[in-house]
């Protein structure tokens, strides 16, 4: 890569959806010769869209103008993708109108998009520009020029339009556990995801690279960025984190698995104050896409690898004294100063902690309004040089009652927003648009689970004989009127997929599995269940060995609809089956005191490898996790806490393993027989798979991508890029 090659730029090219839509680009004015060479190598640790532009030229009387580029993306080998972009733009003086057509070759549920990974020399650099109020802000000397702010390696976000600085985005939230809600619109980490989730590019970090077998990944850090209140970012941050608190056992008991491998914690080398090194035990190709979920809000940053270590030293005992810490944590109404330094890491609740984010907050979580405000350090520009965000602020006003949030989206009252927006008021949503001046996009499923439903395996109770029971979870599964529920619930978008991955990924193993043990069949669920429990009470209900009534309780704290139908398809058959829908709040209470027994919420299956928790008992997340509380604390602490699973779930977590260490051949056929394992188990019975989600978007707001990945992982709608979402007017 060449030395003088100074700025990453990848730019989401939103105009690329309008014209495979039909719509003409606007009119481009070109006001002087400018002839550009560029040419760029970047090794990118992922495999490409290979895409094809064609420009077309448009003649007007007298004048013409002529655009030649070349576009050349070339895998070399598996893992491993080198990209060579080469262009070359001749310009005259005119103004004319450009048409675009862009044929992508792309495989099944991948979505329209070009991304450029783009490197390009510091004198290209436009000018600075800044908000308004910023720049009032520097005029009487209370900030510094934004140059200064920036810093020497800004990330280059290229929306389909130039924007306009102003305006407050409105959401709404759910209480005090919504940190996502947050989280997703204001995303930080040293890597992020494209809008179709395929693609790692930068974020914090402005490059990335490996050695020859994954064991070492080196980041380069952006020169001159800031923390939010202005301080320097760099590697001194990820010494802090790395010593002090991953490495303080008080703080962090156990590390996250996303910094670990081969059962043993990263090691972090500092090569100089912009370029540090993770160095793993074992190989660990899926690093990248683990980087890029390093951004938890809460926990004391146990997940996250760098921390503002100016600011978080004043809650740590080794540097400001045990009786100091101690003191301040009894004052907070804390027991231990770990809990002092837990809560103060959380930007939600303590917005003068510094961040990184476009926004941060400045009104906490605990209030009935929380609101995230600009960051004017932050080191994200549009390509004509103007600092990111746009919008001056995200406002979210707290709706504990979700049924009421169809109100506020009919009403005009949410700018964008898909979290919490229930797919059963799509027609009424959809019918009044113009009322409410919204739009409802569709953004794609990438393998989730609608309402899966996760059988406790280590319930503490007579019951767990048989939610541990194949063949009866098997009755269960075909005891569902999965079409019935797609019909009445979805309009029938969905589609019938067992806990596999989704088709069109490497993964898939094909629709025998994919489809293993789904079939509406009242008469064989019957069966099973007679061999398995035969007698029943005066009411229907199946008995258990003991003799009393089998009662099944599914607690979800989002899709009650979904988990009724199923409730009742069940107590058909003689498993007497309610739905305790309850707060988000309540549901992990009762997780971490292995009080639920049968939870329906949504899962995915497209990162099987990078998001392990949705595959299996990996580690203690959520209020659902998957085969139970025991089974993830036993693999968490390497057998020394909770209870050994059976053979064949130690098969599921071993195949994660083998898959993590392995090359992405490894995990394509470790994916597939993950697949197999599931359909064969049942050990998730998935009623729905792969609903479109809706997202609300306001008619004025711009930048807004029509189209997109919506997966946990890739935080959507943070793969959407909200720093460049304007409002019009």
């Amino acid at each position: 890569m060449k030395k003088s090659v100074l700025l990453t730029m990848f730019a989401l090219l939103f105009s690329v959806s309008l014209a495979a839509c039909g719509e003409a680009a606007a009119p481009v004015v070109i006001e002087k010769e400018v002839i550009v060479t560029q040419e760029v190598i970047k090794e990118v640790p992922v495999e490409v869209v290979v895409t094809k532009e064609v420009v077309k030229t448009v003649t007007i009387p007298g004048e013409t103008i002529v655009v030649e580029k070349e576009v050349i993306k070339e895998v070399k080998v598996p893992g491993e993708t080198v990209v060579v972009t080469k262009e070359v733009i001749k310009e005259v003086p005119v103004e004319v109108v450009v048409t675009k057509e862009v044929q992508v070759i792309v495989p099944v549920e991948t979505i329209r998009e070009v991304v450029k990974v783009v490197e390009i020399p510091t004198t290209l650099l436009p000018e600075f520009g800044e908000a308004p109020a910023l720049a009032q802000l520097v005029a009487a000397g209370k900030l510094p020029p934004v140059a200064e702010r920036v810093g020497e390696d800004p990330l280059m976000i290229t929306g389909q339009e130039i924007g306009r600085y102003g305006g407050s985005l409105r959401r709404v939230f759910i209480g005090t556990t919504d940190t996502w809600n947050y989280g997703r619109m204001s995303k930080t980490s040293l890597l992020r995801w494209t809008l179709d989730g395929g693609t790692v590019v930068p974020g914090v970090a402005k490059s990335y690279s490996s050695n020859a077998d994954a064991s070492e990944w080196t980041f380069e850090l952006r020169k001159g960025m800031k923390w939010s209140d202005g301080m320097p970012f760099t590697a001194d941050d990820f010494t802090f984190q790395f010593e002090e608190v991953l490495g303080n056992e008080e703080l962090v008991p156990a590390l996250d698995s996303k910094l670990m491998a081969g059962g043993k914690p990263a090691k972090l080398e500092v090569i100089d104050d912009f370029k540090i090194k993770f160095v793993f035990a074992v190989p660990n190709s899926l690093f990248p896409a683990f980087a890029t979920e390093l951004d938890r809000l809460r926990g004391g940053g146990a997940i996250i690898p760098y921390t503002p270590a100016h600011y978080m030293k004043q809650f740590h005992p080794k540097f400001a004294g045990q009786a100091v810490v101690d003191k301040m944590a009894k004052e907070a109404g804390f027991d231990q100063w770990t809990q002092l330094f837990q809560d103060e890491f959380d930007i939600t609740l303590h917005p003068e902690r510094p961040h990184t984010r476009p926004w941060g907050v400045s009104t906490p979580i605990t209030q009935p309004r929380m609101i995230a405000t600009r960051n004017p350090f932050y080191y994200g520009i549009d390509r004509a040089g103007n600092q990111l965000p746009y919008v001056d602020r995200l406002v979210f006003e707290l709706v504990p009652d979700r049924e009421l949030i169809v109100l506020k989206v009919i009403a005009g009252e949410i700018d964008m927003q898909g979290r919490w927006i229930q797919f059963k008021n799509f027609p009424v949503m959809k019918e009044n648009e113009d009322k409410g001046n919204y739009r409802v996009f569709q953004y794609g499923p990438r393998g989730l689970i609608q309402a899966a439903l996760k059988f406790n395996l280590t319930w503490d109770g007579p019951e767990r004989e048989y939610l541990a029971n194949k063949d009866f979870r098997i009755a269960l599964s075909h005891a569902i009127n999965r079409q019935e529920i797609n019909d009445i619930l979805f309009y029938g978008l969905g589609s019938v997929r067992n806990h596999t991955a989704p088709p069109g990924t490497p993964t898939f193993p094909g629709n025998k599995y994919a489809t293993m043990h789904t079939e509406y069949d009242v008469d064989l669920a019957n069966k099973m269940l007679d061999e398995i429990m035969p007698d029943k009470d005066s009411k229907g209900c199946r008995l258990m060995s003991n003799g009393d009534p089998l009662r099944i309780k599914i607690t979800t704290y989002q899709y009650a609809d979904n988990n009724e139908m199923v409730a009742n398809n069940w107590t058909a058959v003689g498993v007497c089956s309610e739905v305790d829908l309850i707060t988000r709040a309540l549901c992990i209470t009762r997780k971490d005191s292995n009080k639920n027994m049968v939870t329906g919420q949504g899962t995915q299956t497209l990162s099987q490898f990078a998001s392990p928790v949705f595959t299996a008992p990996w580690q203690i997340s959520g209020c659902d996790v998957f085969g139970g509380n025991e089974y993830a604390r036993w693999n968490q602490t390497d057998g020394a806490e909770g209870e050994e699973p059976t053979d064949k779930i130690k098969a599921l977590l071993n195949a994660i393993k083998e898959g993590i260490a392995g090359t992405e051949e490894d995990r394509e056929r470790l994916g597939k027989e993950i697949g197999i394992m599931h359909a064969e188990n049942q050990w998730i019975v998935s009623p729905i798979a792969a609903v479109p989600n809706p997202f609300i978007v306001n008619k004025n707001l711009a930048n807004v991508a029509e189209q997109a990945a919506s997966v946990w992982q890739i935080r959507t709608p943070a793969n959407v890029f909200p720093e460049v979402f304007f409002f019009r007017q």
